[in-house]
């Protein structure tokens, strides 16, 4: 009985030993891994698929937040731009009652004269003002704000009469502007010689007429105002005066040897 297990074992062990050398053979084409590859291959591509769909609800997720951030964005900027134009609006009305307030006081330099403002009040010659030399101390009398003319060539400005206290000779009703020229003069670079096309319109026994008429006149920087000469034989002129804030407006009044009387207010229109 022992002999036999040991012949067991020696068959058993030559089994094994023929089917060692048969795995290391000469043969090339092994196919003992090549039901893995496809399993491998299977898994990869549910991973990939499974991997684009996070990364795509990612994106989705991701583009709705930016949308939201964009929205909330321009909202801000709206309301930026609001208390912007609100700033704006209550600094240009603090300026506009400033210049009434100056007008009121009045300057304490003599006739003809410019106040430079500041704490020493210079004063220097209107006819100094925008001379493209800087006299005044704080350089006020170059200031880019004054010396441009409001009244540019091509622009058109209006006013509605409801009575000329008998200035004129017709019941003027409304006058329209159209600055047509504007030459700076070498000789006094302060002043600004203006024309313009006046159309006025007159009321007389219920009936209305209109005339025009080509008039010169003259800014004055110093003064902030335009004033255009009279044109007919009746000696009546016009001059208007910004208050150097509000550059669409100017309050007009006809002019005469005498004086001036009047009073009504010119407007900026766009055409």
């Amino acid at each position: 009985q022992s002999h036999d297990r040991s012949m067991y074992r020696v068959l058993i062990l030559g089994l094994l030993a023929g089917l060692a050398a048969a795995s290391t053979g000469t043969d090339d084409k092994c196919v003992c891994h090549m039901n893995i590859a496809p399993d491998r291959s299977r898994h990869h591509g549910l991973v990939d698929a499974a991997a684009r769909r996070l990364l795509a609800v990612r994106g989705d997720s991701m583009e709705v937040r930016m949308n939201e951030g964009s929205k909330k964005l321009e909202k801000l900027s709206g309301s930026f731009d609001t208390l912007s134009g609100h700033h704006d609006k209550g600094e240009k009305m603090i300026k506009k009652l400033e210049a009434r307030l100056s007008h009121l006081e009045g300057s304490d330099c003599p006739e003809g004269h410019f106040q430079c403002g500041g704490l020493n009040k210079q004063c220097i010659t209107n006819l100094l003002v925008c001379d493209k030399h800087k006299d005044c101390a704080n350089g006020a009398d170059e200031d880019s704000h004054r010396c441009h003319p409001p009244a540019g060539t091509g622009s058109v400005w209006e006013a509605h009469l409801h009575g000329d206290e008998g200035c004129t000779q017709r019941r003027v009703t409304k006058i329209r502007l159209v600055i047509t020229k504007e030459t700076t003069l070498d000789f006094v670079p302060a002043l600004t010689r203006v024309k313009a096309s006046a159309i006025i319109t007159h009321s007389e026994d219920g009936q209305h007429s209109t005339q025009i008429f080509n008039v010169d006149g003259v800014f004055r920087p110093a003064l902030l105002e335009v004033e255009f000469f009279p044109p007919e034989d009746d000696q009546i002129g016009i001059k208007c005066t910004f208050d150097g804030v509000d550059n669409g407006h100017c309050v007009g009044t006809f002019t005469h040897g005498h004086g001036s009387c009047g009073h009504f207010t010119f407007s900026h229109v766009e055409h």
